[in-house]
């Protein structure tokens, strides 16, 4: 994304996709899973500073000017609501099924809590609050984006106090939708990053110094980390400082070192950012059926990791792939430079989540 600029317009981005960005959704994935399986302790003050912003940010990254609210809508109800809903169809029958099988009977009450989103989605919806989420974000700033500039940051950094100081109402509300408000700041940071990018002659250094500062905020004694789906967004104002700072810091020396060490590569990273959908919605079906503890382990991991991004990647060049991935089928293993789309152009953009 572009940043906003005076009444809300964007400055252009390149086309094309970059397969830096692909390794930041991948590493950010692999932080998510972390942070899943062991739910306590060093790995989750250390994925939680940054492992659900730096998508929010990528998103800021990639923002395309112009596009209105109902294009906005049309084209998030495809690459997000779809699958969001097609998966909750989905993980409710097999954790059905399978509490069956244990002995146990899931009622009604679990699967609308689900439905109702947000702090409601336990395990196995473990990381479905995040797509009405990021849906909300987005239409947020498509719906100010032709008005002041002041307004675009001051509703997020008032939706971002309201939840740290109603924290328990905030939470409770459907699709964490006053949580999404409050992420479109972290979309305008990347945006702003975005817009100063051609400035940044040295993003190894300068992305290194980021990660580095937001780093040593994490480690500050009294750091709280960010739950953000418990529409907590940890110490005030720190936290998100933080937060923005490694995630910039980890795009900008992404960015860099695939320029200087790999230009034009990184298919590989491109096609696994492919099923980030897919192996977000699904992974809380491997940690119900592993029956995973807040301390984790390490067999625990690699299930959650291999289980979900084999069956996306069987699904991805499929005619489910629009309804479990939210993209049109991919071609992956092909060779070349870059994957093979069965249809339509490629769109830098539409990897973001």
């Amino acid at each position: 994304m572009a940043a906003m600029s005076g009444r809300g317009g964007m400055s252009p981005q390149p086309a094309g996709r970059s397969a830096a960005l692909d390794f930041c959704r991948v590493l950010a994935l692999g932080a998510i899973f972390v942070g899943h399986v062991w739910y306590e302790g060093w790995p989750l003050r250390i994925t939680y500073a940054w492992h659900v912003p730096i998508f929010f940010i990528l998103s800021g990254y990639l923002w395309r000017p112009g596009r209105e609210l109902r294009q906005e809508w049309k084209r998030r109800w495809s690459s997000l609501v779809v699958p969001y809903i097609v998966w909750w169809f989905v993980v409710a029958a097999v954790s059905f099924v399978w509490a069956l099988t244990q002995g146990a009977v899931l009622g009604p009450y679990f699967y609308a809590l689900a439905a109702w989103g947000g702090v409601g989605g336990y395990r196995p919806f473990t990381a479905f609050w995040f797509f009405p989420a990021l849906t909300v974000a987005v239409l947020f700033l498509r719906l100010v984006q032709n008005r002041s500039r002041l307004l675009a940051w001051a509703v997020p950094v008032v939706a971002i106090m309201l939840c740290q100081v109603f924290t328990h109402v905030a939470q409770r509300l459907p699709l964490s939708a006053l949580v999404g408000v409050g992420c479109a700041l972290f979309i305008l940071v990347g945006s702003e990053l975005r817009r100063i990018r051609e400035r940044v002659h040295a993003p190894i250094a300068t992305g290194a110094a980021l990660l580095a500062v937001g780093a040593l905020g994490v480690a500050v004694p009294g750091y709280e980390h960010l739950e953000l789906k418990l529409a907590d967004f940890g110490t005030p104002a720190a936290s998100v400082v933080a937060a923005c700072l490694i995630a910039c810091g980890l795009i900008l020396l992404s960015e860099g070192m695939f320029d200087r060490y790999w230009p034009g590569g990184g298919r590989y990273w491109t096609v696994l950012a492919q099923c980030a959908t897919f192996v977000m919605l699904s992974q809380g079906l491997v940690l119900m059926m592993m029956r995973t503890p807040t301390t984790g382990g390490w067999l625990d991991f690699v299930l959650v990791v291999t289980v979900p991004y084999a069956l996306a990647l069987a699904t991805l060049p499929t005619r489910l792939s629009p309804w479990l991935h939210g993209r049109e089928p991919l071609v992956w293993w092909r060779t070349g430079s870059a994957p093979v789309i069965s249809r339509g152009r490629y769109d830098s953009a539409r990897g973001s989540r």
